[in-house]
C-alpha cells in the first residue's frame, strides 16, 4: 500500500484538485493522509467532505505548526509500505504510482525511487520558467553513485514531493521542526547520507526520467514565492548541523554534505552577483558591491572548512561545467576570494 501525506494549510482553492489526481489513480491500493494544520478557509471542509465520500480517506485537524510538524504527523500515522508527499496545490500524473511501482519490481534491491517535476503557471499552462534537466533514460544508482548523484548533479532536486519512498529507507528520520526553507532537502540528504543498516556506503536509487508530479508556480502566499534571505541563513545552518553531526559520528559521507552546503554556496553567490538578478533578494542586494555579498555568505565556508573537500572539488567543477562553463569560472574566482578573507585553503 501507498501512504500519500498531504500537509492542507489555506489552499481551498486548489486542494480538490490535487485530491482528485491522487483518488483517481490507476493504482488503487493507496491511503489518503490530509492533515489540516489549522487553516482558517474551506480546506478542513473540503477534507471531511472526501473524507465521507472515500474510505481510502483519512483526515487530522490540528492547530497550526508548520508543514515539517504536519508531514511528521503524517509519517506517524502511515500504515503504508511506500510513502509518498503531495503539496495541497499541486497535482500528480494518474498512473504515477502504478508506473512507480512497476519499476521497484523490476529493481527490487532499490531503497528509494526519484522522478521528475513539471511546472505550471497559475493558468495551467506549461511553463519554462524552472529549466528541468532530466535523464534520457531511467537510472539505476548504487551507493557512492547515489550520493555523487545527490550531492553534485543537477539533475537530483530536494523536494520531498518527487520522491516514492520505501518505508524502511525512511525509519526514525523525520522533517526538522522550525526550519523555513531547505527542509526537504535536509531530510532527504539525512536519509542518504546518515548510516543504515539497509547499505554499507549508500542507498540504491532509482531516477526515473518521466515527470509526474506537476509543480505549481507562483501561488500567493506559498514560501517558495516570497522568500527572506535570513531562509536561506537557516538553510545553510541547518546543513552545517548535517555535517558537524555525521562528523561527529564519524560517518564517511561527511564530505557529500559539505559538497552540497558549498554547491548551494556558490550557486547563492553566482545567482546574487549576476547583473540581471539585483533586485532580488534584496538583503543580498542592499549589501555594498559583490565582495559584500561574497562576505555576506563566508561564514558558512568557513564553517565546513575542517571537512574533507579537496577530492569532491572535482565532483563540484563537474556540476558547474554541466550547468555553465561561465558559472565554472565565476565559481573559481569566487571561492578564491572568500577563502584568502578567511586564510582557508581549498587545495
Amino acid at each position: 500500500m501507498v501512504s500519500v501525506i498531504v500537509p492542507v494549510y489555506n489552499v481551498a482553492p486548489y486542494l480538490p484538485e490535487c485530491i482528485e489526481s491522487i483518488l483517481g489513480q490507476t493504482y488503487h491500493n493507496l491511503e489518503l493522509i490530509l492533515i489540516n494544520d489549522g487553516s482558517t478557509d474551506e480546506s478542513g471542509a473540503i477534507c471531511d467532505a472526501y473524507a465521507e465520500r472515500d474510505s481510502r480517506v483519512r483526515v487530522v485537524h490540528k492547530a497550526n505548526e508548520g508543514v515539517s510538524a504536519t508531514r511528521n504527523m503524517g509519517l506517524d500515522l502511515a500504515r503504508g509500505e511506500y510513502i509518498s508527499f503531495v503539496d495541497p496545490d499541486d497535482t500528480i500524473e494518474l498512473d504515477t504510482y502504478e508506473v512507480c511501482l512497476e519499476t521497484y519490481r523490476q529493481y527490487p534491491e532499490a531503497h528509494v525511487l526519484h522522478f521528475d517535476f513539471r511546472p505550471f503557471s497559475p493558468d495551467g499552462t506549461a511553463d519554462d520558467w524552472i529549466v528541468v534537466k532530466s535523464p534520457k533514460e531511467d537510472l539505476l544508482l548504487r551507493g557512492v553513485e547515489t550520493l555523487r548523484f545527490a550531492t553534485l548533479s543537477p539533475m537530483y532536486y530536494g523536494s520531498a514531493c518527487v520522491y516514492l519512498y520505501r518505508r524502511e529507507y525512511i525509519g526514525d528520520i523525520r522533517f526538522k521542526l522550525g526550519a523555513r526553507m531547505g527542509e526537504d532537502l535536509l531530510f532527504n540528504l539525512t536519509c542518504m547520507l546518515r548510516p543504515n543498516k539497509l547499505w554499507r556506503e549508500g542507498p540504491t536509487m532509482i531516477r526515473v526520467s518521466r515527470a509526474f508530479y506537476n509543480y505549481r508556480l507562483f501561488r500567493e502566499g506559498s514560501a517558495t514565492t516570497s522568500p527572506d534571505i535570513k531562509w536561506f541563513y537557516d538553510m545553510f545552518d541547518n546543513f552545517v548541523e548535517l555535517t558537524r553531526s555525521l562528523a561527529a559520528e564519524g560517518s564517511p559521507n561527511t564530505a557529500y554534505a559539505c559538497a552540497y552546503l558549498l554547491k548551494e554556496i556558490i550557486a547563492k553567490v553566482s545567482a546574487y552577483t549576476l547583473p540581471e538578478n539585483e533586485g532580488w533578494p534584496q538583503a543580498v542586494c542592499s549589501a555594498t558591491g559583490k565582495q559584500g555579498r561574497i562576505a555576506l555568505l563566508a561564514p558558512w565556508v568557513k564553517a565546513v572548512s575542517v571537512y574533507p573537500l579537496p577530492r569532491h572539488i572535482a565532483y563540484l567543477d563537474y556540476y558547474l561545467y554541466r550547468l555553465s562553463p561561465t558559472l565554472l569560472l565565476r565559481k573559481l574566482h569566487i571561492i578564491e576570494a572568500i577563502a584568502r578573507r578567511l586564510g582557508i585553503s581549498l587545495t
